[in-house]
């Protein structure tokens, strides 16, 4: 996920906006590490949800597999407060999602 930042902070003194130049490197950099936005059928990035302070959250696609599934152990020697952590998280972002 890619988190952008607040519309309303951007800056442009007759140039590229500040935002706007960012975005460029960011994505540049991402490409580079096998990593691209999700577009939607338009071609364009992909708008996932919102972040509570009013963010957009952009998905990414990573070309490459950056990991292998978990292995039974692996998944079994999860902590309690682990999978407490993991369930809250996925929870946060499904209600900020949906806001």
């Amino acid at each position: 996920m890619l988190v952008r930042p607040k519309p309303a902070d951007d800056l442009s003194v007759g140039m590229v906006s500040l935002h706007a130049a960012d975005w460029d490197h960011v994505i540049a950099e991402l490409d580079r590490l096998g990593w691209e936005p999700t577009e939607d059928d338009d071609g364009l990035p992909m708008f996932d949800g919102m972040t509570t302070d009013g963010r957009e959250v952009v998905g990414l696609y990573g070309r490459e597999p950056v990991t292998t599934m978990p292995t039974l152990a692996e998944c079994a020697g999860l902590t309690p407060p682990m999978l407490d952590f993991i369930a809250d998280s996925i929870t946060e972002f499904v209600t900020d999602a949906t806001r």
